[in-house]
């Protein structure tokens, strides 16, 4: 706090913001200060988000799914692939999860969690942490053998992701109802949820998304079905 009366002047450069105080009595600046620009992309510290669009795609009777993606281009990148999968009375397991850059090498996808409703019937999240930046390129998820009665797969990116340690533990439930839902516990108000579901009958029903979530994308093939969603805290339940 300075005493007397006097103004601010405020001077705008590329490479800086110049703030000065000048008294009424005296002559010149008083006390002068410099802000420097944000970073370009600078996501608030502790807070991931959404980064760019989802992709996803859709496959039957094949054992190699792909789909075009584009990774994201913000700061701590972050990207995650749900499998949704049916290849019920032939189960088959993922082989692998490549994202491979337009004009680049394959890049492998690492394993977050999975789960099965009887044999064959599978959901599973794959992880990308700290992917090439924008880059347009094609993500490929390869089976075991082929997958007979459908699979679904998308991809999400993420910004201002501890890229040492991305994740909590994976949790999973299933079951037989036509409304599946799982208990996640957080840590704290910065964690964001994610998850994948899987729905398989003869005849598919309709997964809506819970209050607080965010659907990034929604698909239906042959026999399976998917809609991931993403909430914030308090912890969610998912469809």
């Amino acid at each position: 706090m300075y005493p007397s009366t006097g103004h601010l002047r405020v001077t705008v450069t590329p490479g800086q913001a110049t703030v000065e105080y000048v008294r009424s009595n005296q002559t010149g600046v008083s006390y002068s200060y410099t802000i420097l620009p944000n970073e370009v992309n600078e996501d608030p510290p502790g807070v991931v988000i959404v980064d760019g669009a989802a992709s996803s795609g859709t496959a039957d009777g094949v054992s190699v799914m792909t789909f075009a993606h584009t990774t994201g281009t913000g700061t701590d990148r972050l990207t995650l692939v749900g499998v949704s999968a049916n290849s019920y009375n032939a189960a088959q397991t993922i082989s692998s999860i490549t994202f491979t850059p337009d004009g680049g090498a394959a890049i492998a996808l690492d394993p977050v969690g999975q789960v099965e409703n009887e044999e064959g019937r599978l959901a599973a999240i794959y992880s990308l942490i700290n992917p090439p930046s924008g880059t347009s390129g094609i993500v490929t998820v390869t089976f075991s053998g082929s997958v007979g009665n459908g699979m679904v797969a998308g991809a999400t990116n993420f910004a201002g992701v501890d890229q040492s340690d991305p994740f909590d533990d994976f949790v999973s439930a299933t079951g037989t109802g036509a409304a599946p839902t799982v208990n996640v516990t957080t840590a704290d108000q910065n964690e964001l949820v994610f998850d994948t579901v899987f729905l398989g009958a003869a005849t598919i029903g309709t997964l809506a998304t819970g209050s607080g979530q965010s659907e990034q994308w929604s698909a239906t093939i042959d026999r399976g079905a998917a809609r991931p969603a993403l909430s914030r805290l308090p912890p969610v339940q998912s469809r």
